[in-house]
């Protein structure tokens, strides 16, 4: 309690979540990513299932052929800095 009788509570205001972020041309689109999504791949990496992350924030992979993607970036945010984990171009021609 604090002096004057009312009670405190401290918040800690410390915020850490992952995106993904899809770039295309003229146009970027941030996607949250549940902490439960995350995962660990073959290679050690973080890392999170694409179609999953659509679907949780209400896309579909029709949505990210129509927004012309032309990037993938996965990204953590914390403490107001971001961090790009990993880039993903999505222009290569096979």
């Amino acid at each position: 309690m604090s002096s004057n009788g009312s009670s405190s509570i401290l918040i800690d205001i410390t915020s850490s979540h992952s995106l993904l972020i899809i770039c295309s041309t003229g146009k970027i689109v941030d996607l949250k990513v549940d902490e439960e999504d995350l995962m660990y791949n073959a290679d050690g990496e973080l890392d999170c299932p694409v179609d999953v992350v659509l679907r949780k924030n209400n896309h579909s992979f029709e949505d990210f052929n129509d927004w012309g993607a032309k990037e993938i970036q996965f990204v953590r945010r914390q403490d107001g800095n971001e961090e790009i984990l990993r880039s993903i171009p999505l222009n290569v021609n096979l």
